[in-house]
């Protein structure tokens, strides 16, 4: 018989919580005296000291959760019900989650606890307002953030390649300025990501943190318009990996940085990279059963390279090739490559006297079969991950509809078990 515990949560997320008496020292006082009034002799502590309550895999909370679904919580008490979440939806849904595993829930600001109607209806009516107070401290950010840079103010975080940061202002790095400026200049001679990199390498130019360069490197710094001292403001919707539209970008002059390219020369190398074209490697429908697994002796990764014969049309080569080689130049590694067929029937001999596999002509046929049929899996893959993407945002509705009680718990896990 599982012995059921009584647990607290704790967290705080910055500084200024600690200093506001929101402290982990202080949440743990608070929640030992209040168990010790209700007769529970022991608490068992779960704390998140650094987390943000805006994100769910908070390492303590995560074990939290495991607990509740194992059946070994039996109360759950915290300082504030805003320790656990902000968010409504997130909130209710815990809960409920807490409800079905049996779990009373006391919060000590809010002095409610989820056995009694009383206290459902608190817990759904402070959950919105801290969902609210939370949105409106996220928007004065915001807003104070585009104030900044309408002014002319530099708006912080990591700065680019060839600046530095002194006393919260930016300035140009005497050294990596120069740099930029050879990047450009290459590029408008060479006209190639890939022709730039390799220049640098052969001649001993490293990035920021002393690492070699890569193609990704150079084209991000060719389209930084922070090179003519303009700074770009809300690509991104709120720290999210998702951009917003470019038409809600915001470019302005950050006030007394110095250019380190001229708006002549931004525009011509953006010139140059609209008239390029970028082609993703044919394989012409073969399958690489190596790719990625194999490194080269300079310690990169080797890739299926094919190859059309210009002297043969409708016949080609392939070949596994090295990355490093190919994207960052011969001297970071003098390049080495193998014929694929070569080097697959190598592999697989030694893989067969290894472990006493059983290769036969109808295995080895299809394998071939794989080559020939690569192209029409692609497409296959490409509709089956369209259709993973619509039953997952009907998975979402369903949660949605679920938490608004909308439909009962047995409708939402036969829904779910269709999808």
């Amino acid at each position: 018989m599982t012995i059921r515990i009584d647990a607290a949560y704790c967290r705080t997320s910055t500084e200024i919580q600690r200093e506001k008496g929101h402290s982990i020292p202080r949440q743990k006082a608070l929640l030992s005296e209040d168990a010790k009034k209700n007769g529970c002799k022991k608490l068992t502590f779960y704390v998140d000291d650094g987390y943000s309550s805006a994100h769910s895999e908070r390492p303590a909370f995560v074990k939290l959760r495991k607990d509740i679904e194992a059946g070994k919580i039996r109360s759950l008490r915290a300082y504030s019900y805003d320790r656990l979440f902000r968010s409504l939806m997130d909130l209710l849904l815990f809960m409920k989650f807490a409800q079905e595993h049996k779990v009373e829930f006391i919060s000590l600001k809010e002095k409610f606890d989820t056995t009694t109607p009383y206290g459902k209806f608190q817990l759904q009516s402070l959950g919105a307002a801290g969902e609210f107070e939370r949105s409106i401290v996220v928007q004065r950010v915001r807003d104070a953030m585009y104030h900044k840079v309408r002014k002319g103010d530099f708006c912080g975080g990591q700065p680019a390649f060839g600046y530095m940061i002194k006393k919260k202002k930016i300035y140009q790095h005497p050294d990596e300025s120069k740099v930029v400026v050879i990047i450009y200049d290459k590029f408008i001679e060479l006209r190639s990501f890939r022709g730039v990199v390799h220049w640098l390498n052969d001649h001993g130019y490293r990035t920021k943190r002393g690492q070699t360069w890569a193609s990704a490197t150079v084209k991000r710094i060719l389209g930084n318009p922070i090179y003519m001292g303009i700074q770009t403001y809300g690509k991104r919707k709120g720290g999210a990996k998702t951009y917003a539209p470019e038409s809600e970008w915001m470019y302005e002059k950050i006030r007394g940085l110095e250019p380190i390219i001229s708006k002549e020369t931004f525009e011509k190398v953006q010139a140059i990279i609209k008239t390029r074209t970028f082609k993703k490697p044919d394989r012409r429908g073969r399958v690489y059963l190596l790719s990625g697994l194999i490194r080269c002796e300079c310690g990169g990764k080797m890739a299926g390279y094919t190859h059309p014969d210009k002297r043969k049309p409708g016949r080609s080569y392939s070949y596994y090739k090295c990355h490093n080689h190919i994207s960052k130049g011969a001297t970071i590694c003098p390049g080495n490559s193998f014929v694929k067929d070569s080097l697959e029937d190598l592999v697989l001999r030694e893989v067969k006297a290894r472990v006493d596999l059983r290769f036969d002509e109808k295995d080895k046929a299809s394998v071939v079969q794989l080559n020939d049929d690569a192209a029409s899996n692609r497409n296959r893959m490409q509709t089956l991950e369209k259709n993973v993407q619509k039953l997952t945002s009907r998975k979402q509705k369903l949660l949605g509809l679920y938490s608004e009680g909308v439909i009962d718990k047995k409708d939402l896990k036969e829904a779910i078990v269709k999808i």
